[in-house]
Order: C-alpha cells, then structure tokens, then sequence
C-alpha cells in the first residue's frame, strides 16, 4: 500500500475539553503517551496471539508509525493495558461527535482491541467519557475484525450502527517449513521459480539477510532501500517508499529495538539491485515494500525475494507470511498465497 497518509476527518480542534483531557487512559496526544519497551512487547504479544487476518499490523510499531505519520499525530489518544487485554484508540472531533479510531485508521489494517479483557477496558472507558461529554454522541469504528458475525461481546454493550467487509487479505502457511510452503504452490509455480533462480545465478545475483537492530542499522538499512526505490518504476512514479518515506523511514526504526525488521537485498556484485521489506511480530511476519532496479525486471528478482524471505521466515519458526491486501494487478499475491483471510469493520454508537 502505497498511497499518501491523509485522514478523511477535520484537522484537529485547536482546544479539546479539559474534562476529556482528564480522563484516565487520556493523552492530550501521541508524544504524551511516551510508552516505553515494556508495554509495546507487551502490545506486540497480545497481537500475536490475537486471530485477526493482519496480526502484524495489530502491533506497536505499524501502529504507532502510521499515527506518527497521519494528520491525527496531534490528537488526543486513549491507551489502556492489562495483562490480559489492550485498548488503543485515536479520538478525532466532526462537529460536535467524538470519535475513537484505530491509531491506525487510513488503511484500518488492525483492531483497535487486543486480548480478551479489551471490550471490558473499553465499556469502562467510554463509560467514563459519557460522565465527562454527556451532550456529545460519541461513534467507535473497530476494524481488523474476522469474518463471520459482529462480536457479541460489543454488539451486546454498545449500539451497532454497520457492519462491513473492508479487504481480502493475501497469506501463505508456513507450517513444514519450507517443503511445506513449497507443497501448497503449484507444479508450474515451481518450475519456474527453479528456472529463474538458474537465471539469476548466471546473472551474478545474490541474497542479504539483513534484520537492523539499532537506529544507525536502521537509518543505513532504509538508505540502500530508497535507493534502490529510485531505480525503480515506483520512484519513477514516485510511489512506493518514495511517496510516503517518513511512515516507512519510522516503522523501520521501530522494528529495530524488538528485532523484528526483515529486509532481503538483492545484490549484482556490490550493488543492490532489489528490496523486500516487512516486519516479523512475534511469528506473524507482514510484508511492506518490495522494488528492484528497472535493469533487472526479467531476472524475477521480486519472486526471488519473496522466496528468500519465506526460507528466513521458516529457518525462524515463523506462522504466516502475509502480503497484505488482495488487489486488482497484483497477480502475483494470488500465486503465492492460499490463505485468503477477510476483514471487516464494525461500527458502535456508545
């Protein structure tokens, strides 16, 4: 996904209700909250564990960057933990209505309720905040859900106003490792990848495993990417990486701490010719970016990198390997995925 960060709502007010801004679990805003390691492992394993079609995109780092990146950044956010459960949400004004969101909420990717005790922490919250706003209607827009019907557990505290499909997401198992992953693609996919790998090999391509782990490894990591993105029909375009650096410059920086980057370069000789990007959060691994050199399209050098960083994912004991999305000319995810998870947005009047 590669359009521009932008939000749908009003820019934020320039004053928000001191009787909001009290409430517990409040933050007048994202740089307010400042929440160290311990909660965003915490965060990141409660994602984990969580049966949503985009697990990755529920965790900390997509989070958190994608707010950084949105023209929410300002706005005050709700964030409450427990050990069994977290809820996340960023609050944004249309007239007179509040309205609590996702931190991320342009893509809407995850859910802003991790863990079985979040529908508790979340009655409590707005319970709260109707006290504290009793005149102002107040909507809660929960994406990333699965399919099937609307959670009870919310439809059953709060009134449903709709329910929908939002996006058919791409996946692989990998479980068998990589004979596994391997067995689910068919003869033909097979045939070819052997073919482009002899290929590639005679062209004097190789792989780099390379997993940033500091900010300076980060920063020099996301530079051979950017550059390599300006070979690219997407810097051309300047999409990709290119029309949205800050968000992606961030998450990669993000992943870092938690060593949980996975980037694949493709090299001829000394020179990166080739990128795949993603996120492994605890083992479910979320693909970003991938873009190679215009020079080396007929190699198949972005089916290589996938490949390469399916073998690192099984090496690591990962559980999927998720591209994102289905979408119109993006053949490709068809032919690697069998998993074909959906996704759907629940909206609540509290």
């Amino acid at each position: 996904m590669s359009e521009p960060m932008r939000d749908c709502l009003a820019p934020a007010p320039k004053a928000w209700p001191s009787s909001l801004l009290s409430a517990q679990h409040v933050y007048r805003s994202l740089a307010d909250a400042n929440l160290p390691d311990e909660p965003l492992l915490h965060w990141d394993d409660l994602a984990d564990r969580e049966d949503m079609p985009d697990a990755s995109s529920g965790g900390s780092a997509w989070q958190i960057s994608a707010l950084e990146a949105s023209r929410r950044w300002a706005n005050p956010v709700i964030f409450r933990q427990s050990p069994q459960g977290q809820i996340a949400f960023s609050l944004s004004r249309t007239g007179k209505a509040l309205k609590l969101q996702a931190w991320e909420a342009h893509w809407k990717f995850a859910s802003p309720l991790l863990g079985e005790a979040a529908v508790d922490l979340l009655v409590e919250t707005v319970s709260d905040l109707r006290q504290r706003l009793p005149d102002v209607p107040i909507s809660i827009e929960v994406s990333g859900l699965p399919a099937g019907k609307p959670p009870k557990a919310l439809t059953r505290r709060f009134e449903p106003f709709s329910w929908r499909q939002h996006f058919s997401h791409a996946a692989a198992s990998l479980d068998g490792g990589m004979d596994g992953w391997l067995s689910r693609r068919s003869a033909g996919f097979r045939r070819s990848l052997w073919r482009a790998r002899s290929h590639a090999e005679a062209a004097g391509l190789t792989f780099e495993r390379c997993a940033p782990t500091t900010q300076g490894g980060a920063g020099e990591a996301y530079a051979r990417m950017l550059s390599v993105e300006r070979l690219s029909w997407k810097g051309q375009c300047r999409s990709g990486l290119i029309a949205v650096q800050g968000f992606y410059g961030a998450l990669v920086r993000r992943y870092a701490p938690h060593k949980q980057a996975r980037i694949i370069f493709a090299r001829q000789g000394e020179r990166d010719v080739g990128f795949c990007f993603g996120g492994l959060v605890g083992r479910s691994y979320r693909g970003q970016q991938t873009s190679y050199a215009e020079d080396v399209a007929t190699l198949s050098v972005g089916n290589l990198m996938h490949v390469e960083t399916a073998r690192w994912l099984c090496d690591e004991g990962a559980r999927f390997q998720h591209f994102g999305p289905l979408q119109p000319g993006l053949d490709y995810k068809a032919r690697f995925c069998e998993l074909k998870p959906r996704s759907f947005i629940l909206q609540l009047l509290a």
